[in-house]
């Protein structure tokens, strides 16, 4: 069974102990609501990619699952800027 868990359930500066958790439970998939890595307005595809490297440091890393994430990032980012004006 597939278990994942959203970075909704924790704050930021609780990642890294999250992820060892995780890991040491068997849980290899992150459910990722982005403006937990950083406040819309702010956050950048670096920020992601960053975000990225730590889910890889704990093995806790799908790489189809990111690049959906970057995808829908710019599409979003895109619309909010149109509607944001």
């Amino acid at each position: 069974m597939n278990l994942a868990l959203s970075n909704f359930a924790w704050d930021n500066d609780e990642s890294k102990v999250i992820f060892k958790t995780l890991k040491n439970n068997d849980i290899n998939n992150i459910e990722c609501v982005l403006t937990k890595i950083k406040p819309w307005n702010d956050l950048t595809i670096d920020d992601i990619k960053n975000y990225k490297k730590e889910l890889k440091k704990h093995i806790l890393f799908n790489h189809y699952f990111i690049m959906l994430i970057l995808t829908i990032y710019v599409i979003l980012k895109r619309i909010y800027l149109i509607l944001k004006d």
